[in-house]
């Protein structure tokens, strides 16, 4: 999962991200331009409380805040 990639570095990321075999899904707010992160392979989160908990083996987190937080909780459990 990857927050805050809506610019040119988010764009690399996703590229690169996506080149190495990773399922990308980035997480935007409602109303931002999304349709160049979808066409580079992400899949789209609009609302992070709605994406499944322990889903995630890494979290890129860019933003800060409640959003970094919640972020966080994404993560797979490690035993």
């Amino acid at each position: 999962m990857a927050t805050g990639v809506g610019g040119g570095v988010g764009q690399v990321l996703i590229q690169l991200a996506v080149a190495a075999g990773a399922e990308v899904t980035a997480v935007s707010e409602t109303g931002q331009p999304i349709e160049h992160m979808a066409a580079l392979g992400a899949k789209i989160a609009l609302d992070i409380d709605a994406v499944e908990g322990g889903a995630f083996d890494i979290v890129l987190e860019s933003v800060g805040g409640d959003l970094g937080s919640s972020a966080a909780h994404k993560l797979r459990p490690r035993l």
